[in-house]
């Protein structure tokens, strides 16, 4: 999409005292602002806010303080905005955003009478339904009263589109495409800016201090793509004899900010992109390229990890085993330095499991075998690249002890299957048609729909249906995140919200339309004028 020579000549802006004082202005300016709220529902939203600003990372401490205190005092707060659906529903979204218990009794007390059925003025209002749709999004399983709701607020909002009802017509129909939970928080604050500047009624320091560091925060972003993309060059990985492959490093940093975009997480992006340009790269081997026995190769050699595994490869696969090997034994061992803490039993067993997942795929392709959906997930939970991804979070986190290195135990935490099964089933629903043209596995739509009998359209609300039961368990495995690293805790919710933004019904990482050409711009190149 952006070649090396295109990338390091983007300029880098936004660094100088002069913003760097600006934004320290508004800060404190924002700061206040938090200070002066004295109503319940006036500081929720200044919080919802800053939060889909993408500027809540400033005001860590402030925004944990008063979602714990709210906590703390739940029942009280629940009386205060009783009645109130909007209200009520933004509380509940806030609290289990941060990972807290909130019985969904709370929400359903807000729009239900005595007698168990919704309120009757709750139809019309528009407000309301829409914060209760987005907040019946942090369900959890078995919380049959909020799937309710969310179908409730749905068909109600539908018909208020139909009949042109609303003024919050775009918001609306946007929510219905994508609820806010689901959203990659740096491509949404992009969005939300654009949205307070048109529509007003933000107090104007949030607005500006969210577009500046938007802007001082994207100068940070290019010189980590700018580094990736030269390192990647030094590399001398594409073309020649790999000329096969995926030549990706500006697509593969994308997906790193789609992690972790806050600015104190360079080091994690700057590896990780690393990690998944080779994710690229080995992905092309076993499904593109490399005949059956050189696949047992190299899984071979990875399973070693050693460089005496050099000698049994071809050519090709040697350049590819060396550089991976070499570049994974270099982050272990500046993590080790820096860290006190040896992470690469971790790196070694993250690749090996990852193409062996690989190589189950490829057995299966090669022998025309179809296996079922329970048997494809199984290892496509895997092979889809996203445990790799969160294993390397964990282990570049800034914070990193051997104590909190040892919650990998089990290896792959609850919360990394669920993440990576939705991140799969995305892909599958995005990928497989040009996957499987190109030669490759079948994917799990064609799994079910072989298995079952049933047309491809049926197929595809199954694996739907699954994304949203998953989502359901990532949730609720959200408030057991205390013990794991702030790194991991965000890339494990936002890896599947930015495999929505890539795959869903379309292959945005293999196939770039325009409007993802326009979204990479706005992230990296065009800064937000003032």
């Amino acid at each position: 999409m952006l070649n090396d020579h295109l990338i390091q000549s983007l300029t880098i802006g936004f660094t100088d005292e002069e913003h760097a004082r600006r934004r320290l202005e508004l800060k404190e300016s924002v700061s206040r602002l938090i200070c002066k709220k004295k109503n319940l529902v006036d500081q929720l939203e200044l919080i919802d806010s800053m939060q889909q600003l993408g500027i809540a990372y400033h005001f860590e401490k402030e925004v944990n303080g008063f979602l714990s205190f709210i906590n703390s005092t739940i029942d009280a707060v629940s009386d205060e905005v009783n009645g109130d659906v909007k209200s009520s529903a933004l509380l509940f979204r806030l609290l289990r955003q941060q990972g807290f218990f909130v019985s969904q009794d709370m929400l359903v007390n807000s729009f239900k009478d005595e007698e168990g059925r919704y309120k009757a003025e709750l139809s019309h209002d528009m407000k309301g339904l829409l914060s209760l749709y987005e907040a019946s999004f942090l369900a959890w399983e078995e919380e049959e009263e909020l799937e309710k709701a969310k179908i409730f607020a749905a068909e109600h909002l539908i018909r208020a589109l139909g009949h042109g009802e609303s003024e919050l017509t775009e918001e609306i129909e946007y929510s219905m495409e994508l609820p806010l939970h689901w959203r990659a928080p740096r491509l949404h604050a992009l969005r939300f800016i654009h949205t307070c500047e048109k529509r007003g009624g933000i107090d104007p320091s949030l607005l500006e201090l969210a577009k500046l560091d938007f802007n001082m925060v994207q100068s940070i972003y290019k010189d980590e793509v700018k580094d990736v993309s030269r390192w990647w060059r030094n590399l001398g990985l594409s073309g020649g004899k790999l000329g096969f492959a995926r030549d990706w490093p500006v697509e593969s940093y994308i997906w790193t900010v789609g992690l972790v975009y806050e600015p104190q997480f360079s080091r994690c992006r700057r590896e990780l992109a690393k990690m998944v340009c080779f994710l690229h790269l080995v992905d092309d081997i076993y499904d593109v390229y490399g005949s059956p026995h050189e696949l047992e190769l190299f899984t071979t050699a990875v399973e070693r990890w050693e460089v005496g595994a050099l000698d049994e490869l071809p050519e090709y696969m040697k350049i590819c085993y060396l550089a991976l090997f070499n570049t994974t034994n270099d982050i272990a061992y500046s993590i080790l330095k820096d860290k006190g803490v040896d992470t690469l039993p971790y790196l070694k067993k993250a690749w090996r499991d990852i193409c062996n997942a690989f190589l189950a795929e490829a057995r299966w392709y090669n022998s025309g075998y179809i296996p079922k959906f329970n048997e494809y997930m199984d290892n496509a939970w895997i092979s889809g690249a996203a445990p790799l991804s969160l294993i390397f979070a964990q282990c570049l986190s800034q914070d990193l002890t051997h104590k909190s290195l040892q919650h990998l135990q089990p290896f792959y935490p609850s919360a990394t299957r669920y993440s990576s099964t939705i991140f799969r089933l995305y892909d599958d629903i995005g990928t497989s048609k040009v996957e499987i043209e190109r030669g490759d596995v079948a994917k799990s739509i064609q799994c079910y729909v072989n298995e079952k009998n049933v047309v491809e359209e049926r197929a595809r609300e199954k694996i739907k249906d699954e994304i949203h039961k998953y989502w359901k368990l990532l949730n609720q495995e959200r408030a057991n995140f205390s013990e794991f690293e702030e790194t991991f805790k965000r890339a494990v919710m936002n890896l599947p919200r930015m495999a929505h933004f890539m795959y869903y019904n379309r292959d945005g990482n293999g196939k770039p339309n325009h409007m993802m050409k326009n979204i990479i711009s706005s992230l990296l190149i065009d800064h937000i004028p003032a």
